[in-house]
C-alpha cells in the first residue's frame, strides 16, 4: 500500500504475481481511496511498479482526479 501527501491511498492485490511456465497472464486489482477534495484540487500523479528483482521493471502510471458535483 502506498500513500501520497494528498491523502490518496493505493493498494494492489495480490501484491505479488507468480508466473508459471505456461501462464502468460495474471490478474490484479488496484484500489484507490481518496478524501473529498476542494473545488480546485489538482490531480495526483503516481505509478505502479512490478519488478522481478533482477532488473526488469514494468511501470504503469496512475492519475487521480476529482469530479465536481453537477
Amino acid at each position: 500500500m502506498a500513500s501520497t501527501g494528498a491523502g490518496v491511498t493505493v493498494s494492489v492485490k495480490p501484491q505479488k504475481l507468480v508466473f508459471s511456465p505456461g501462464a502468460k497472464k495474471q490478474s490484479f486489482a488496484v484500489t484507490v481511496t481518496a478524501p473529498s477534495a476542494p473545488a480546485a484540487a489538482a490531480p495526483v500523479y503516481g505509478f505502479l511498479v512490478w519488478s522481478d528483482g533482477g532488473g526488469h521493471d514494468v511501470r504503469s502510471p496512475i492519475v487521480v482526479t476529482w469530479l465536481q458535483p453537477m
